[in-house]
């Protein structure tokens, strides 16, 4: 999935070419975005505007952020925002706040690396970022990573479930973990602090979306598993589909299991000790 980013700055000086890096956009191609701007940078550079100007700054920037916010609360994709619309926003500005081009960058899209390139850009400029790595940390990626070879003779591992291979379901859907013993067994591994807010509604989604199917096949139900940790609570939608999540009727009815990276080993206790076995006996 490509990811692009553009700064927003405010030019000083035409004929010097001078700007001050204020704000940073991060977007990729389903048009999910990642927005801040540095206070700290506007009260440092409040001398250089009069008031009517710098009050005109910090609005506009401001409501930039309002609109992202307003549409991350519907967590939904901020599909105003594309690369057409940011390659047209670099070619417009009113005096006041510029958009560079939308500029590739290498890296995945994530709230984590988001705020390191913000670092990099905005608080501490520096000549160029492509000389340094970008990285996230390990997060759930590698617990999973892990955890895989202490249960890979219990389920199947990273499975894509084909709707053409498969009666009862109508989409491909990945799979981190499947099995079964008297009932189907899941685990999904959903990263609640470094995805977008988009991003995981959509990955819960897929994986509950396939309770029922499950359930009409088997002719029972079953046992599902998310692994994921609490997010920070500063990042709000992140943090909003957690507490959702928490109070959903099939964590109540312990059809659905959250477990802390943490407290992983209860899965593979729970494996053991229900003697589960891979789903798919062509997939171990």
């Amino acid at each position: 999935m490509k990811t692009l980013y553009s700064i927003i700055f405010s030019p000083l000086s035409v004929v010097g070419h001078e700007r001050i890096n204020f704000a940073l956009l991060m977007l990729n191609s389903d048009g999910e975005v990642f927005y801040n701007y540095s206070a700290e940078k506007l009260k440092l550079a409040k001398k250089l505007y009069s008031n009517e100007s710098f009050k005109l700054l910090t609005g506009q920037l401001e409501s930039l952020r309002s609109k992202l916010d307003q549409e991350s609360a519907q967590l939904s994709h901020v599909k105003a925002f594309n690369s057409e619309y940011l390659d047209y926003l670099s070619r417009y500005s009113n005096n006041m706040i510029a958009f560079t081009k939308p500029m590739p960058i290498k890296i995945e899209f994530n709230q984590k690396n988001f705020e390191t390139l913000f670092e990099r850009i905005i608080y501490k400029s520096k000549p160029s970022i492509k000389d340094e790595l970008l990285t996230v940390a390990a997060g759930i990626a590698q617990i999973k990573r892990d955890f895989s070879p202490k249960v890979k003779s219990r389920v199947n591992i990273d499975v894509e479930l084909k709707a053409d291979e498969l009666d009862f379901i109508l989409f491909n859907t990945h799979i981190d973990m499947i099995g079964r013993n008297d009932k189907p067994v899941l685990n999904q591994f959903i990263e609640f602090e470094n995805d977008s807010p988009a991003k995981i509604e959509k990955n819960i989604n897929s994986y509950l979306s396939l309770i029922k199917p499950f359930e009409m096949h088997d002719g029972k139900e079953g046992k599902y598993f998310i692994v994921g940790d609490e997010p920070s609570k500063s990042k709000k939608q992140h943090h909003l589909i957690w507490e959702h999540l928490r109070e959903s009727n099939l964590l109540k009815k312990d059809l659905l299991e959250l477990v802390p990276s943490k407290e992983i080993d209860a899965i593979e206790t729970y494996l053991n000790e229900h003697d589960v076995k891979p789903y798919f006996k062509d997939k171990e």
